[in-house]
C-alpha cells in the first residue's frame, strides 16, 4: 500500500485565530506531496487504505491506468480514442467500428435468396431461388459458352437473343428474316463469280451408277460431259405445270428478253416440236386461226361488214362503260344519269325511254345543257349521245322528244 497522507501540523498551529508560520505550512504541502508520489504515494484505487476511487471523468489522459480500476466498476465516457486492449465483459452500449476479433454466430439470422444464413456456416443459392428469374443452370450454361449442339428444325415463331441497343431481348425468327430479306444483296461481282465458277465446273466421275454431287469434283462437270447425259434426263408433265405457275406470276419485261436475246435461238426441228405440241384441234378455239381479215386496232381499218355493239339495259341511270356503248335506261323512279369505268375517246348512245315521266338529274363530271336536261324531265322517249375525251368526264346531248311514224 502506497504511503497515504499524514499530516504534518500534529500541534494544530494552522487554525483559525492562531497565528500561522511559514515551517507549518511548508510542512504540510511536503506531507501531500509525499501522499501523491507516483511510486510511493497513495494509489486511491478504492482499495482498503488506499483511499477512495477517484473517477476518469476530469483526470488528464493515462493518469488511471486499467490495473487501477476495479473490475466490477462501470466507465462512463462520451468516447473512447485509440485501441481498447484486454477482456470486455457485459454489454457494450453505443456504437462500435473495427471488426470483433471472433464470431460464432449473428444474433439474427438473415434470409439471403429465400435460405436462412445465421454465419454458422455456408449456404448454396440455385437459380430458382433468385425473384424473378426462372432459368434453368441449362440455360445458363448455354449462355455461359456451352458448345453442346442440339438437332432443332427452326420455325418463324422460334426466337434468337439479341442486343438491342444495350438492352437484352428475345426476337422471332421471322424479324430476322424480315432484315435479312431487307438487307441481303447480290452484288454484280458475286454474280460474275458465281458464271465463272460454274464454267469451270466439268465431271469425269462414272454417272452409270447412282452418284451425289458430293462425288463430282467442282472442276470435272464440262458442257459435253451434260450433253453425253442428257438422253438420261427427262422432265415429267407436273414439273412442266410447276414451271407454268411459276412463270404465270413472274412478270417478263423487255429489258430480260433484250438482256437474253443474243442467247436464244430456235431451230428447226424446234418449230417442228412445237407444231407436234399445238394440236390441230385447238385450232379456232384456244389457239386463234390465222385470218388476213383479222382486225388489228393499232391501224387503220376498212369494213366490208357490219359491225355491231351489244345493247345494255340499265335502268338506274348508272352507265357502266366496260359493259357497253350502247344503252337502254326505262327508269320507274327518279334517276341521275352518272358514268363508271369512263375511258378516254370511247362514244356511244342512249335510248332514255321517261314515258311515265320520272325526274331526271345528272351528277357531278356530267355535262348536259339546261335546255336538254328540262325537256327529258318531260313525258317522253330521247336518244341521247355521250363522249368521253379524258377518262373523267362525259358531256351529253339529247334529241327532242321522238315521235313514232305512221
Amino acid at each position: 500500500m502506497g504511503t497515504g497522507y499524514v499530516r504534518n501540523d500534529t500541534s494544530n498551529n494552522i487554525a483559525d485565530g492562531n497565528v500561522i508560520n511559514a515551517s507549518d505550512l511548508d510542512g504540510e504541502f511536503d506531507a501531500v506531496q509525499a501522499a501523491f508520489n507516483a511510486s510511493t504515494g497513495h494509489s486511491h484505487d478504492g482499495t482498503t487504505g488506499e483511499g477512495p476511487q477517484i473517477q476518469t471523468t476530469g483526470l488528464a489522459d493515462d493518469a488511471v491506468t486499467g490495473d487501477k480500476i476495479d473490475s466490477t466498476t462501470t466507465i462512463t465516457a462520451a468516447s473512447f480514442v485509440g485501441p481498447l486492449t484486454g477482456n470486455v465483459a457485459g454489454n457494450v452500449t453505443g456504437d462500435v467500428t473495427g471488426n470483433a476479433d471472433t464470431a460464432t454466430a449473428l444474433a439474427t439470422a438473415r434470409t439471403i435468396a429465400g435460405n436462412s444464413f445465421d454465419g454458422t456456416s455456408n449456404i448454396s443459392i440455385a437459380t430458382t431461388d433468385l425473384t424473378d428469374v426462372t432459368t434453368t443452370a441449362t440455360e445458363v450454361n448455354v449462355i455461359d459458352g456451352d458448345t453442346t449442339a442440339t438437332a432443332t428444325t427452326l420455325v418463324g415463331a422460334d426466337r434468337v437473343v439479341v442486343n438491342d441497343a444495350g438492352t437484352m431481348k428475345q426476337v422471332a425468327m421471322t424479324d430476322v428474316q424480315t432484315y435479312v430479306d431487307a438487307n441481303a444483296t447480290i452484288t454484280e461481282s458475286q454474280i460474275s463469280d458465281l458464271q465463272s465458277y460454274l464454267t469451270s465446273f466439268t465431271e469425269t466421275n462414272d454417272l452409270t451408277a447412282a452418284v451425289t454431287w458430293a462425288d463430282v469434283p467442282d472442276e470435272n462437270i464440262t458442257a459435253s460431259s451434260v450433253t453425253q447425259h442428257q438422253a438420261a434426263l427427262s422432265i415429267t408433265e407436273s414439273q412442266i405445270s410447276d414451271l407454268q405457275s411459276y412463270i404465270t406470276g413472274y412478270t417478263v419485261t423487255e429489258a430480260d428478253v433484250t438482256d437474253h436475246q443474243a442467247a436464244l435461238s430456235i431451230t428447226e426441228s424446234q418449230i417442228s416440236d412445237l407444231g407436234t405440241y399445238v394440236a390441230t384441234s385447238d385450232i379456232g378455239s384456244t389457239v386463234q386461226a390465222y385470218d388476213a381479215d383479222t382486225a388489228k386496232t393499232d391501224v387503220a381499218q376498212s369494213f366490208t361488214a357490219s359491225q355491231r355493239g351489244t345493247v345494255t339495259a340499265d335502268n338506274d341511270g348508272s352507265f357502266d362503260l366496260n359493259a357497253s356503248n350502247y344503252f337502254t335506261c326505262t327508269p320507274t323512279g327518279a334517276i341521275d344519269i352518272a358514268f363508271t369505268n369512263e375511258t378516254a375517246g370511247q362514244t356511244g348512245m342512249i335510248l332514255l325511254v321517261n314515258t311515265t315521266p320520272q325526274v331526271v338529274t345528272v351528277a357531278a363530271d356530267v355535262f348536259l345543257s339546261d335546255a336538254d336536261l328540262t325537256t327529258i324531265n318531260v313525258a317522253g322517249t330521247y336518244l341521247m349521245s355521250y363522249y368521253c375525251p379524258d377518262g373523267t368526264n362525259v358531256y351529253l346531248s339529247a334529241t327532242p322528244a321522238l315521235t313514232e311514224g305512221s
